[in-house]
């Protein structure tokens, strides 16, 4: 069987966009590996697999990722699995990043409240309330 040269022209082009599609995605591994700890962290996130996401985000944190949505999923994580004194670190680490988030200060306060710490939540809450009339 003999293929037409417009037929060779596409399967080589084919062939080419694969090879491109496939060294890129190697690349992205080799050059990025800490991204793929943090997708995986989103997808258990998504599914409500805390345990692993808590996993991957530590992984992503561990290779280099510093982004404060992080420490706020993580917080979240630690407090959907009922550990609330890492999710009051997450949730800290996340406050010295963006420190006047108020969704993210009612989330703190919050888990201090679970963590049985009310003098610490207590003093959250009257900032939040500072913050609420500052704003308006």
């Amino acid at each position: 069987m003999t293929l037409s040269h417009s037929t060779k022209q596409r399967l080589i082009y084919f062939v080419v966009v694969i090879a491109v599609v496939i060294s890129t995605h190697f690349l992205y591994l080799y050059m990025k590996p800490q991204w793929l700890a943090y997708r995986q962290a989103e997808v258990s996130y998504q599914n409500q697999e805390w345990e692993s996401a808590i996993h991957y985000y530590q992984v992503s944190l561990a290779k280099g990722i510093n982004n404060p949505y992080v420490y706020s999923k993580l917080g979240d994580a630690y407090s959907k699995t009922r550990n609330f004194p890492m999710a009051v670190q997450s949730y800290e680490k996340y406050l010295e990043l963006r420190p006047n988030e108020l969704w993210a200060m009612r989330a703190y306060a919050g888990v201090l409240t679970a963590n049985g710490e009310f003098d610490r939540a207590g003093q959250e809450y009257q900032k939040i309330l500072e913050e609420e009339a500052n704003k308006k």
